[in-house]
């Protein structure tokens, strides 16, 4: 998505940042087996709560 903006002439920062931090998430190496959303949260939220 924030290829498409930049291609078109459109502002793209929030889509760029959104990726920064789908990578960050990514690069935490939790746990991608939990059984819901809510849980998989809740292991990000405790990672950065430390």
């Amino acid at each position: 998505m924030a290829l498409t903006l930049k291609e078109l002439g459109l502002p793209c920062r929030m889509a760029a940042a959104t990726v920064d931090w789908q990578d960050e998430i990514g690069a935490l190496g939790l746990e991608t087996q939990v059984a819901s959303f809510a849980d998989r949260a809740d292991l990000i939220l405790e990672h950065y709560s430390d």
